[in-house]
């Protein structure tokens, strides 16, 4: 029982002296602690949880779109003051020095939920979200710019809205100033349309009820 005694007294020293050292030296590394890494009831908060009363009962529910933006405010007023979008919740990360802003067409206002209930009700969304990732003080480098994958090499395409007049959007986006890369009369598809948002990711027009373009 001595034995037994005198090895669990130094195993609990040897323990303590490598809490000790790992806390002192490695804590900028791992800033939390120690005992987090053994914890088996630790509370786990969802990311995007699925609201228990939702009818969607898909396995696979396609949630969202992040587009990284290089000027939040440029961004913003294309897909929320000219698009129609809404904004649903906002992120931000100060230490980490990002920001998320997540868009929908939900329906209701353009101003960042407040309410309790308001909150919960985007927890019924469905379909997809459009998740704008805004890195702080990229607006400020004017040699800054993401790739759009519209360039060598080539990889990402675009994301696409449904519009109920094609050529009203179209002349609505011209007048605040965008650029189109295709127009509804350029070449045989007259259906659809690309115009390039602020950080010159393609957007796609698609005239509602169009069988062909």
């Amino acid at each position: 029982h001595t034995h037994t005694h005198s090895l669990s007294l130094s195993l609990f020293f040897l323990f303590s002296f490598l809490h000790s050292f790992l806390s002192f030296f490695f804590f900028p590394l791992f800033p939390f602690p120690f005992s987090s890494f053994f914890s088996t009831n630790q509370q786990k908060t969802e990311i995007v949880k699925r609201n228990a009363g939702c009818t969607f009962k898909h396995e696979f529910n396609l949630s969202q779109t992040m587009l990284r933006v290089k000027d939040v405010q440029k961004s913003l007023r294309f897909y929320r003051d000219v698009m129609g979008m809404d904004t649903i919740t906002e992120k931000h990360f100060e230490s980490a020095k990002f920001s998320l802003y997540f868009l929908a067409n939900k329906g209701v206002g353009g101003d960042v939920p407040e309410s309790a209930e308001e909150l919960e009700r985007i927890k019924y969304l469905f379909h997809p979200v459009l998740e704008l990732t805004h890195n702080h003080g990229t607006e400020h480098d004017d040699s800054f710019s993401y790739h759009n994958g519209n360039t060598e090499p080539v990889g990402f395409g675009h994301i696409g809205f449904l519009v109920d007049d094609l050529d009203g959007a179209c002349a609505k986006l011209e007048e605040a100033g965008y650029e189109f890369k295709k127009k509804p009369t350029d070449g045989n598809m007259r259906n659809i349309a690309f115009v390039y948002d602020p950080d010159r990711y393609l957007v796609e027009l698609i005239q509602r009820g169009a069988t062909s373009f």
